[in-house]
């Protein structure tokens, strides 16, 4: 499974190697590599996370493992269970079953495995945080990608329209932050406090832009507005 649902996430390439499993009772090793084919399209270039707790375990935390040592993926959340073996149940008479180990992980870059020691997240949070700190994450990866307050401006306006006004003011801020003596930037922050109903908030933004540009009618009309 780690193979098939990894293959998705790598040009059609065998060369991507997953990790091996060593079969004691066997005595042989056996390469986990990406398919040359899978169903349906590829997505290699999508940003990928995967979000584990303490409750994931054995195949789920290979995948996490081995996607984490590929650089391919993001994990995000609590370090993983640590159940990196492999069993099966064996028959011992008519009273007894004993569930043992026979086969033990090998990943094809740490050598290693997650034994006892679980996979450590990239972004350690809570669980019930993890897809927060997900988004949180890629807010600022895309913010961090302009350079220009009107580019970061306009992202602001952007998550304005679709009325992710958290989203919004934390672009806002950011614009702010590397322009601070731009008018323009407060009185974007102020707009996005505005929509939250926040008036305190608006209303001390868009003074400030008044502070910087005295000639910002629109931060004027607004004060006025919201001082009703």
């Amino acid at each position: 499974m780690i193979m098939l649902l990894g293959s998705y996430f790598f040009d059609e390439d065998t060369s991507v190697f997953f990790s091996s499993f060593f079969h004691r009772i066997k005595d042989k090793t056996y390469q986990h590599r990406a398919f040359f084919y899978v169903p349906g399209n590829r997505i290699p270039q999508t940003k990928l996370y995967i979000l584990v707790s303490k409750n994931t375990f054995s195949a789920a935390e290979g995948f996490a493992y081995d996607f984490k040592y590929l650089k391919r993926a993001t994990i995000v959340g609590e370090k993983t269970m640590g159940a990196a073996h492999v069993a099966n149940l064996f028959i011992v008479n008519e009273y007894f079953l004993i569930n043992l180990p026979f086969a033990v992980p090998v990943n094809s870059i740490t050598n290693s495995n997650w034994e006892c020691t679980g996979v450590e997240p990239d972004i350690p949070c809570k669980a019930e945080e993890a897809v927060d700190a997900v988004y949180k994450n890629e807010l600022d990866r895309i913010a961090n990608s302009y350079t220009d307050e009107a580019s970061i401006n306009a992202l602001g306006y952007e998550l304005l329209l679709e009325k992710q006004y958290g989203a919004a003011i934390e672009i806002f801020l950011k614009n702010v932050k590397l322009f601070p003596n731009s008018a323009n930037t407060y009185d974007s922050l102020g707009e996005a406090y505005m929509n939250t109903g926040n008036k305190e908030l608006a209303i001390e933004n868009y003074k400030k832009s008044l502070e910087l540009d005295p000639n910002n009618d629109n931060a004027k009309k607004m004060i006025e507005q919201l001082q009703k």
